[in-house]
């Protein structure tokens, strides 16, 4: 359109719901620095920057986290925060699940990349210090 015309348009029926955003922000640290990455099933997965301990962005809390200088914090969409999510942490190419549920991160053992024991896969960062995210 030409500058300062418009046009009216009017849809029929009912729209479809908006997606309600990635269902997740991954925080890996490794040697206490950390980085920021986006996961969003539809998507991937995108590095996005740094976030402080704990500082979920607004719509998302903690689903929980391992508080070490190789750890980990996972913020999730606060509709999706009453079911299990499960991160495989990877450090120097070896990786230990983790259960996360309620804010706490239960490690339950070694782990091969992107086995979730129930749920789906929503996506990863595939490198040796990397990671991967599943919803159940």
């Amino acid at each position: 359109l030409p500058p300062a015309e418009g046009v009216l348009i009017h849809l029929k029926g009912p729209l479809l719901a908006a997606p309600a955003g990635p269902e997740a922000y991954v925080v890996t640290v490794r040697a206490d620095q950390g980085t920021l990455d986006v996961v969003d099933s539809a998507f991937g997965e995108a590095t996005v920057g740094s976030l402080g301990w704990g500082h979920c962005p607004r719509g998302y809390a903690l689903a929980g986290q391992a508080f070490a200088s190789n750890g980990f914090f996972v913020c999730a969409r606060t509709d999706l925060l009453p079911h299990t999510f499960y991160l495989g942490n990877v450090v120097s190419d070896g990786a230990v699940l983790y259960a996360l549920a309620g804010g706490t991160a239960v490690a339950t053992g070694a782990a091969g990349w992107d086995q979730c024991p129930a749920g789906k896969l929503l996506g990863h960062r595939f490198e040796s210090n990397g990671f991967w995210l599943c919803l159940q």
